[in-house]
């Protein structure tokens, strides 16, 4: 299913994402809301699609984001009520894998051109935490 224009959220959702914005550019970084903005339509941690009336997204959760070190952004995402329950330390690297997957195969030019080190893993995750205050 494809967004036939820009898609629309809740007021809780737009807020999460000005500030999301806003801590990724106190961090130095662009944040990438191509995903949200026209193929939101599905999380893209299960795939399962959202409502959608009017292009506007009726039940996404929350408002996350992975980093790509190599273009120096990250790229934001909304996922469902059920993603955001089941989530967990466990799976996150499984589950950041299938996301990432899913997000470049609506935008291909955000794919990463070789796998990341160790070493950049660790930085996107403390950039990450320090962007989420954890």
């Amino acid at each position: 299913m494809e967004a036939k224009g820009k898609l629309t959220y809740s007021v809780e959702i737009y807020t999460a994402l000005r500030v999301m914005k806003n801590k990724f550019k106190e961090a130095g970084l662009q944040l990438d809301t191509r995903y949200i903005d026209y193929y939101g339509e599905l999380c893209p941690r299960c795939g399962v699609p959202f409502k959608v009336y009017r292009n506007e997204v009726k039940d996404a959760a929350t408002v996350s984001a992975f980093l790509n070190m190599e273009q120096q952004k990250g790229i934001a995402y909304c996922l469902c009520k059920k993603c955001v329950r089941g989530m967990s330390a466990f799976t996150a690297t499984k589950d950041a894998r299938i996301t990432e997957e899913r997000v470049f195969e609506k935008i291909p030019d955000l794919r990463r051109s070789k796998k990341p080190s160790r070493s950049v893993i660790e930085l996107e995750k403390r950039i990450l935490r320090k962007i989420y205050g954890f």
